[in-house]
C-alpha cells in the first residue's frame, strides 16, 4: 500500500515542529508528537476530532514546574520565606508569557478557525503552552510521571536554566519580590523588633545601614524605599537555613 501523501497542513505543521525543537535545542526525535500535542491549542483539537489538545499537558506541566524550581530554588539554601516568594514570581502566568514570548511561541502555536478569526494567539495560550511543552519534555523518550523520573527532571531543570535564567528573565521577576515583607515576617517568627530608623541622603540616592538578627548590610537605592527593599535583600541572602538556627537558638 502506497504511503498517503501528507496534505500542505500537514507539511508546515511538520515543518513548524522542525522550527521549534531547534528554537528550543531539543530534538524529540519518534517523540515529536509529544510536541505536536503541546502546542495544539483546544480550538484546533476540536476542528481536526482528535481526542486530546494540550490541556492535559498543561495540568502535568504545571505540577512538574512548580516541583523543578522547587528543586532549583531549594539549591540556594535561602530563608523558606524568600525561596517561596521568589517561587511564586518564577511560576506565575506574566513570567510564563515572557518565556513563551522569548521562544515565539505565538509562531508556532495551532488554532482553530475560531480563534484565528478572533482575538488570535492570546497571552493565556502562551502561558498555558509553556507548561505543556515543559511536559513534553519530561515525558519524551517514553519517560512516565514519575518523582524517581530523574532523566525527565534532569532535561527539564536544564530548559528551566536556559529559558527562565539565562535568559533574564527569572531575574526581572525576582525584582517584584517584597523583601521587605519577607524580612518583617521572619522577625516576627524570631522575636526581633523592626528597626525604625530612616534612609540617609548620599549623593544622587539614599544609604541605610543597619544590624538586624547579627547580620549587616547597606542598602542602596534611589529613594528610601528602595534603599530599604535593597538592604532587606541583601540581609535575607545572608540568612542560610544554619544561621537562621543559630540566631533562634540564641534568643
Amino acid at each position: 500500500m502506497a504511503n498517503e501523501v501528507p496534505s500542505e497542513e500537514e507539511i508546515r505543521l511538520r515543518e513548524r515542529l522542525k522550527s521549534l525543537q531547534e528554537r528550543i535545542g531539543i530534538d524529540f526525535g519518534n517523540d515529536a508528537s509529544l510536541l505536536r500535542r503541546a502546542i495544539e491549542h483546544s480550538s484546533a483539537a476540536n476542528e481536526e476530532k482528535v481526542r486530546y489538545s494540550n490541556e492535559s499537558l498543561e495540568f502535568l506541566g504545571d505540577a512538574i514546574l512548580y516541583l523543578t524550581i522547587t528543586r532549583i530554588l531549594f539549591k540556594l539554601q535561602e530563608q523558606e520565606g524568600l525561596l517561596t516568594e521568589k517561587r511564586k514570581c518564577l511560576i506565575k502566568n506574566r513570567t510564563l508569557l515572557q518565556v513563551g514570548k522569548e521562544m515565539e511561541l505565538e509562531k508556532y502555536i495551532s488554532v482553530g478557525k475560531s480563534v484565528k478569526g478572533g482575538k488570535g494567539v492570546t497571552d493565556n495560550m502562551i502561558s498555558d503552552t509553556v507548561e505543556a511543552i515543559i511536559a513534553a519534555i519530561f515525558l519524551k523518550d517514553g519517560q512516565k510521571f514519575s518523582l524517581e523520573n530523574n532523566l525527565g527532571f534532569a532535561r527539564v531543570e536544564k530548559f528551566i536554566n536556559e529559558w527562565f535564567f539565562d535568559t533574564g528573565i527569572a531575574m526581572r521577576a525576582f525584582s517584584e519580590v517584597d523583601y521587605i515583607s519577607v524580612l518583617k515576617e521572619w522577625c516576627d517568627e524570631q522575636g526581633i523588633k523592626w528597626p525604625k530608623p530612616d534612609p540617609e541622603k548620599k549623593g544622587d540616592g539614599f544609604e541605610f545601614e543597619l544590624e538586624i538578627g547579627g547580620h549587616r548590610a547597606i542598602g542602596k537605592g534611589k529613594s528610601k524605599q528602595a534603599a530599604r527593599e535593597d538592604w532587606a535583600r541583601q540581609i535575607l541572602s545572608s540568612l542560610r537555613p544554619d544561621a537562621i538556627q543559630e540566631n533562634a537558638n540564641g534568643q
